[in-house]
C-alpha cells in the first residue's frame, strides 16, 4: 500500500518509506516530479497514473542523486512518449564533473552520476515553466539543483533543499533518522540563502524529497534557517 499525502492538486507518494515523488494534476495531464529509487512500488504509481484518465505529460527532475533518479527506467517503459526535463546546470555537471566560474567554488561531493539513462527533452533553468509550475534555480544541495513553485496555489516542491524525515531541516544539517542528504550536501551556505528566498514566496505547503509534507512552512522555515546558520558559526 502506497503512503500518500495530498494537498492542492498534488499527491506526494512515498516509496520504500523514505523517498518522495510528486504527481501534479493539471487539466491536460499529470506532471511527475522526481522518480525516487528502483522499487516494486513504482508499479503501483504507474497504475495510479494510468487509472487517472489523464496522460503523463511530463517528468521533471530536481537533481541527479540516485534516490531521485533510479526509478526512471520503470516510468520510461510505461510512458515512452513522455518528455523528461532535467536541470540545465545539473546536466552539465553530469557530463563534466567540474565547477564553472559562475559556481561557488566549494569542492564537489560524491553522488553525481557518470551518465543518465535517458536523453532530456529539455533542460530547465530559472524562469522556465513545466505546466503551471515555475522553475527556480536553487543551488546548494548540488550545484544544479532546481525546485518548482506554483505561483497561484503557492506550494513548493523542493527536492533536497529541505527534508522533514527525522525532523524539518535544511539538507546539510544532520538528522540521525535519515543522514544521507546531509552527507551528500554540497554547500550549506547556499542552501540557507535558497530557503531565505522561499520565505519571500510565502508558501502554503512544502513537499520535500524525504519526509511528510510541511503544512506550516512560514512557521517552520525560519527555524530551519536558524539551526543551519548556527552550524556555520
Amino acid at each position: 500500500m502506497l503512503q500518500i499525502e495530498s494537498f492542492e492538486n498534488v499527491m506526494q507518494i512515498t516509496i520504500e518509506k523514505e523517498n518522495n515523488l510528486f504527481l501534479v494534476k493539471e487539466d491536460d495531464g499529470i506532471i511527475l516530479i522526481d522518480t525516487t529509487v528502483e522499487s516494486e512500488e513504482i508499479s503501483e504509481v504507474i497504475e495510479l497514473i494510468q487509472s487517472s484518465g489523464l496522460p503523463l505529460k511530463a517528468i521533471a527532475i530536481t537533481h541527479s542523486h540516485d534516490d531521485h533518479l533510479d526509478g526512471m527506467p520503470a516510468f520510461q517503459e510505461a510512458f515512452p512518449d513522455t518528455p523528461i526535463y532535467f536541470p540545465e546546470r545539473e546536466y552539465q555537471l553530469v557530463l563534466k564533473k567540474e565547477l564553472l566560474p559562475s559556481d561557488k567554488q566549494v569542492p564537489l561531493k560524491e553522488g553525481i552520476p557518470d551518465s543518465l539513462t535517458f536523453k532530456p527533452a529539455g533542460l530547465l533553468k530559472e524562469g522556465d515553466k513545466v505546466g503551471e509550475l515555475d522553475v527556480l534555480f536553487t543551488p546548494g544541495h548540488t550545484p544544479g539543483h532546481i525546485c518548482f513553485f506554483h505561483p497561484t496555489l503557492r506550494y513548493l516542491l523542493v527536492g533536497d533543499v529541505l527534508q522533514t524525515l527525522g525532523g524539518a531541516a535544511i539538507c546539510g544539517v544532520h538528522r540521525d533518522a535519515f543522514p544521507k542528504p546531509a552527507r551528500l550536501n554540497w554547500d550549506l551556505a547556499q542552501s540557507i540563502e535558497v530557503v531565505e528566498r522561499f520565505l519571500t514566496l510565502n508558501p502554503t505547503y512544502v513537499g520535500t524529497g524525504h519526509g511528510i509534507v510541511m503544512q506550516d512552512p512560514m512557521d517552520v522555515l525560519p527555524q530551519t534557517i536558524a539551526e543551519a546558520q548556527h552550524l556555520l558559526k
